[in-house]
């Protein structure tokens, strides 16, 4: 496809009708159908198993809008704001994109129940959610317990209800404090360089220390609370799907929104999804980014590209790209790979002579691979000799 007509098709780009949505309050009408259609496929494709986890990730947008966020911390300051329920090998579940405060659940405050609304399909399964101090508090642990769901994460020590005892504790290296609420909420405090506060309603995290795996520059085994090494496994879950829908990133620069968010999510999360449960199900090796990308587009063109030979037209004529002439790199070292430049050679003899063209003409290591003897082309004779 040429650049032009892609830029056409790009911006023709819409996912609903707007003249449909005029007086519309949803701030995300413009992309409201996809978002749900997406939601509803994630979920239907896959189960999670016994563990969630709650973060929030940025879709990069610096124009003027209303919805537009500010973390300091992302690597993506200015942006959409995407809240993600993600399993800990980072397929993304469940997602919602911030427009401002919503409905809160009944005796929970605004970021208590966007944890709620994510994993409210888990609730009562026995699942555990895994979140950082942005959403962990005794209040949602309380509240989770009593929907047989459990919660385990960091907390920040100026929360509600929690044990002063232990959040003034003065620990040395290594040390840990604990207490435990009539509920069944556990409060960790443990030092490490800095002071560790966590979380925890898992039945089974203990007050001892157990060893993480990891050795200190000593060669000595380091020992920390179970909360915390559950926590670090499986907190990475968010941090890993935006990992790898950022090696290949489809967003390019532009004034809307929806375009980006669009883009983000059907060529960044859902070929991001797709990757995970191929590795998982279908494939015994790990599959890199880029080459799972091109085979999902190789699929998705195959029967066009059927189409297009059985009826004996060039690509150009339907789609503006070339059909499967391709300027490759010859194998091996390129001073034995060189030769003239079959368009620059022709051109030169017949305005100079072929005894000047043989020392003007341009020496490459590029040819065509479908072209008659697979002549030696620099990129101009190349683009001039395919023209359609």
């Amino acid at each position: 496809m040429s650049r032009e007509r892609f830029e056409i098709l790009y911006r023709c780009l819409h996912f609903v009708d707007n003249t449909a949505h005029l007086n519309s309050q949803d701030k995300l009408y413009k992309v409201r159908p996809l978002i749900d259609l997406l939601v509803n496929n994630f979920q239907s494709v896959y189960k999670p198993g016994s563990k969630l986890v709650v973060d929030e990730s940025m879709v990069p947008f610096r124009g003027r809008l209303g919805i537009k966020q500010y973390i300091p911390g992302k690597a993506h300051k200015y942006g959409m704001k995407v809240y993600k329920a993600c399993t800990p090998e980072g397929y993304t579940w469940n997602l919602e994109v911030h427009v401002g405060k919503g409905d809160n659940t009944a005796g929970l405050n605004s970021t208590e129940s966007r944890v709620v609304n994510l994993c409210n399909e888990m609730l009562g399964k026995g699942c555990t959610i895994y979140s950082d101090n942005y959403y962990t508090s005794v209040i949602l642990a309380e509240y989770l317990l009593v929907k047989k769901t459990y919660i385990c994460g960091t907390v920040r020590p100026g929360r509600k209800y929690l044990c002063k005892e232990v959040v003034k504790a003065k620990l040395k290296k290594g040390e840990m404090k604990a207490a435990e609420n009539r509920q069944g909420v556990k409060l960790y405090k443990w030092k490490d360089k800095r002071d560790v506060l966590t979380l925890s309603t898992v039945p089974e995290h203990g007050n001892g220390l157990l060893p993480s795996g990891k050795k200190n520059r000593k060669g000595e085994e380091i020992i920390k609370p179970e909360s915390v090494i559950e926590y670090n496994k499986a907190k990475k879950g968010v941090d890993v799907a935006d990992q790898l829908s950022s090696y290949y990133s489809p967003l390019r620069k532009s004034r809307k929104w929806y375009r980006k968010l669009a883009l983000e999510m059907i060529a960044g999360i859902s070929v991001t999804n797709a990757q995970i449960l191929f590795i998982k199900y279908c494939s015994a090796k790990q599959v890199g980014v880029r080459a799972f990308t091109e085979s999902v587009v190789l699929s998705l063109t195959k029967n066009i590209h059927e189409e297009i030979t059985r009826s004996g037209k060039r690509t150009s004529d339907i789609s503006g790209a070339r059909k499967e002439h391709t300027l490759q790199e010859a194998d091996g070292q390129k001073k034995n790979t060189r030769k003239r430049c079959r368009g620059c050679y022709e051109k030169i003899s017949q305005s100079e002579g072929y005894k000047v063209a043989t020392n003007k003409a341009r020496r490459v290591s590029t040819f065509c691979n479908e072209c008659d003897g697979q002549p030696h082309l620099c990129i101009p004779c190349f683009n001039e000799k395919h023209d359609a």
